[in-house]
């Protein structure tokens, strides 16, 4: 009797793991409030412990924003979408450096058109968050 208590919790403690909703991030805006050009760079793959399937790339002027849209992947017969796996920032200006964020992202179900702000501190150092 013992067993089948203990399979029965173990059971039911799987089953709300698994139920668990997904920390994925579909779209995101990459908003540059700092005073300098940034390059960004969105990675997109099918997990975040895989290589990307597809990287896209804009420079974002000093007070503007970019919006980097879903992607998809042709899985032979049917479409895949892919998740934001990683952000990469870097300028050219004063800072002269990069930042990065690597997926999971704080979501706590999936995400489309999540913010991203780029800055630079006091230090001079090039610093990428998200924004709730």
């Amino acid at each position: 009797m013992q067993y089948l208590k203990l399979l029965l919790v173990l059971c039911l403690a799987l089953t709300s793991y698994a139920m668990v909703a997904p920390k994925t991030v579909y779209s995101a805006w990459v908003h540059n409030n700092s005073e300098e050009e940034m390059e960004v760079k969105v990675y997109y793959g099918l997990s975040p412990d895989m290589d990307p399937a597809v990287i896209r790339s804009q420079t974002i002027r000093a007070g503007s924003q970019a919006h980097f849209g879903e992607e998809e992947q042709d899985m032979d017969g049917w479409m895949a979408s892919l998740e934001i796996i990683r952000v990469t920032a870097e300028s050219h200006g004063m800072s002269n450096s990069m930042a990065f964020k690597s997926a999971p992202f704080e979501v706590s179900s999936p995400t489309r058109d999540y913010r991203f702000d780029l800055g630079v501190s006091d230090a001079g150092q090039l610093q990428l968050a998200h924004h709730p």
